[in-house]
């Protein structure tokens, strides 16, 4: 994002007292379901479209505070992925992460917005790998990715036939996610979650 900042003149950035609007929530029907967008948009503003793609078992809104503090003139574009925050549900078995890069591709698509019209696509963890295979099925590539603590493993893990090894990771981390909490009893008690 910081390389966005740098190329736009800084005569055209709105100065950082104009508040920036709460975003609107979508729903943009995709093949399995539809998928809960969340539009940052402050009209007639539009320098820059920075699309946020969230971790297993967080949501779009988990990008608030970094999108606040982007200029307003930055639309920002936080999508919920499957199973997550506001979008369609479908069961953790059936969930493999590239029909969840797939149905990103076809959420740009469905809000009229092809790969190059997009500065920057960032994903963290889950949403990094999403971000990657995204950019590598499009026929148009991205001007730029931001990968945070990207899950990149090698090819194998990723598709049909699962190695009995892969179902386990796969089994391992789903368990991992269906047990994190949101809220402790107290800060000792989060820090003992941690431990083990």
């Amino acid at each position: 994002v910081e390389a966005v900042l740098h190329t736009l003149p800084a005569s055209r950035i709105v100065s950082s007292a104009m508040t920036r609007p709460e975003p609107l929530l979508l729903r943009v029907p995709v093949d399995g379901g539809a998928l809960a967008l969340w539009d940052w948009h402050t009209a007639g503003t539009e320098e820059a479209i920075i699309v946020l793609v969230h971790a297993t078992g967080f949501h779009a809104r988990c990008w608030d505070e970094v999108v606040r503090h982007l200029p307003v003139t930055f639309r920002c574009l936080c999508f919920d992925m499957f199973g997550h925050g506001r979008s369609d549900t479908q069961p953790i078995d059936e969930i493999s992460w590239r029909p969840v890069a797939v149905a990103l591709l076809a959420a740009l698509t469905a809000v009229k917005l092809k790969p190059q019209d997009i500065s920057v696509l960032a994903g963290h963890s889950m949403g990094g790998w999403v971000c990657t295979v995204a950019a590598a099925l499009s026929p148009v590539p991205f001007p730029a990715l931001l990968l945070i603590d990207p899950v990149i493993q090698p090819v194998e893990r990723y598709g049909p036939p699962l190695t009995p090894e892969a179902q386990d990771a796969a089994k391992l981390v789903r368990q991992m996610t269906e047990r994190r909490k949101d809220a402790f009893e107290s800060p000792s008690d989060m820090f003992e979650r941690f431990k083990g």
